[in-house]
């Protein structure tokens, strides 16, 4: 049996002292470009806020700006901090991207917030339970990713694809493993967060 390994790359957009913003988010497009060169499969951006350390807060930005510049390459969010956002205009940004870029873009989501609680509290000030805000949100986006309304009243996520962002779930817990089973998602582990699991 012929098993070959597929190669990721997820970046952060680590800052480098003494390097603008601008050389940070260029060394990331140079990274997966280099890594697009060697025949890396996919290329993930992450999403945090309010940070030192790396600058990734709009890996939806960066997907179009990657796939742009790259020609064959899978380039996707690892992950969108679903908890911070309105699924429809999630669904929509990757319905987006998938239109302009078919077969390439992957969809990974998280329930964290990407941030510390100010933070957190700052992008999402009405959280109030987040399992079950978070399972409410997976949901809603499925149904908006999945599904072509067939009635004129529908809410749609807008453009209408023929194909949808292939989805994945972050997870750094046996607990979050399961909630992609059960929703059909693929599961990227977050070893560097629970490297005991």
């Amino acid at each position: 049996m012929n098993m070959d390994l597929k190669l990721s790359v997820l970046d952060q957009s680590p800052i480098i002292k003494g390097q603008t913003s601008s050389k940070t988010l260029q060394n990331t497009l140079d990274l997966a470009c280099y890594a697009e060169g060697l025949g890396y499969h996919r290329f993930w951006l992450s999403e945090h806020h309010n940070t030192n350390g790396v600058i990734g807060s709009a890996p939806e930005i960066m997907i179009a700006h990657i796939a742009n510049h790259t020609k064959k390459i899978k380039v996707g969010a690892g992950g969108i901090m679903l908890l911070n956002y309105s699924p429809l205009k999630v669904a929509e940004i990757f319905h987006v991207l998938e239109s302009l870029h078919p077969g390439r873009i992957d969809l990974g989501m998280a329930k964290s917030s990407g941030a510390n609680k100010k933070t957190a509290n700052i992008l999402n000030p009405h959280l109030q339970d987040p399992k079950k805000e978070f399972i409410d949100k997976l949901n809603a986006i499925n149904k908006f990713l999945d599904s072509t309304p067939k009635l004129s009243t529908e809410i749609k996520a807008m453009p209408i694809v023929e194909s949808s962002p292939e989805r994945w779930l972050l997870v750094s817990s046996i607990e979050s493993a399961i909630i992609a089973a059960e929703f059909g998602m693929g599961v990227s582990f977050a070893h560097f967060i629970n490297p005991t699991k």
